[in-house]
Parts: C-alpha cells; structure tokens; sequence
C-alpha cells in the first residue's frame, strides 16, 4: 500500500490490518540516495530484509515494516519484457 500520500493512514490501517497489507514507498535512484543516507541514525529504523530491489525496514516508532523500492529496477524489468515479449 502505497505509504507516500496520507502516511499516518497509510500506517494506521497497516498496523489494523495485521500481515495482510504493508506500507511501501517507491523511490527513484537519486531520491533512494538522498533518503537512506544516514537513515538509520535519525529515525532508528533497521533493514530486516533485502530483496532484489527492494528491503524491508522495520520503524520501531511505528511498529510496522515498510518495504522501500527500488522504482527504477522496476521500471527497467517490466519494459524489458515488454520489449523482449511485447
């Protein structure tokens, strides 16, 4: 569920919902840089799972996992299997 629009919501209904729905947030290259750098320091989040283009981190304060994206990745795959396939 996408966490960049209403966040506290976002979150809220997340936390109610228990494990069938995760906030998420997609980000590009350059926003991925600018927000992660020194993440872990401000916000005392921890990564607990690294996927390909993408991790989980776990917001104590919140009490939920978010999953960050990798946007980019993303985009890159499904347009080239639109090109390989389409």
């Amino acid at each position: 569920m996408d966490a960049g629009y209403q966040t506290d919501v976002v979150y809220a209904f997340c936390r109610e919902a228990g494990d069938r729905f995760r906030p998420s947030v997609g980000r590009g290259a350059d926003q991925q840089h600018r927000q992660w750098a020194g993440k872990a320091a401000q916000t005392g989040s921890q990564v607990r799972l690294v996927g390909e283009g993408y991790h989980a981190a776990w917001l104590p304060v919140q009490q939920l996992h978010l999953l960050e994206v990798d946007a980019d990745h993303f985009a890159t795959r499904l347009l080239g299997a639109t090109i390989c396939y389409g």
